[in-house]
């Protein structure tokens, strides 16, 4: 219930809640319930004004991932950043290694996007050369210069 910063009487207020909504005892009628019977989601948004606690709770597990590839792709994206060498990097140049990383895989599949609509044909030489600003810890902007990637044909 760390959710909840750990206060007795939140936890307190969703155990009573949860007995509540087991037993269909108020705002947790049946006719509530099969009023929103097609979207639980909508159910517990209903209920955030009544029962504030649990429908926290309720929400918060409707929006956990139902699969593993969300976390899988998380994980693939760290396992580039976090080597050997890079392990030993201060935490504000990994960041801009994991920013760097980011902004060119988006990059990436910005252009295979544009490139179906496109006409084919593009001159591989036209390479433009663009500035990418990152955001540092301490608010300021440093620049790169990053050509952009072309999609081959």
């Amino acid at each position: 219930m760390e959710y909840f910063g750990g206060n007795i009487e939140d936890k307190n207020a969703v155990i009573r809640q949860f007995g509540e909504y087991k037993t269909h005892k108020d705002d947790f009628s049946l006719v509530n319930a099969y009023a929103c019977e097609e979207d639980p989601t909508g159910f517990w948004e209903m209920m955030q004004d009544a029962k504030p606690q649990l429908a926290a709770v309720a929400l918060r597990l409707f929006g956990m991932s139902v699969h593993a590839g969300s976390v899988e792709r998380l994980w693939s994206a760290l396992g580039l950043i976090q080597t050997k060498s890079c392990n030993r990097l201060d935490s504000a140049k990994a960041v801009k290694i994991a920013q760097i990383q980011a902004v060119m895989r988006s990059r990436v599949a910005i252009q295979e996007v544009t490139a179906q609509a496109k006409p084919r044909g593009t001159n591989a030489s036209q390479r433009q050369f663009q500035r990418l600003y990152l955001p540092t810890a301490s608010g300021a902007t440093s620049s790169l210069s990053i050509p952009t990637p072309h999609a081959s044909q």
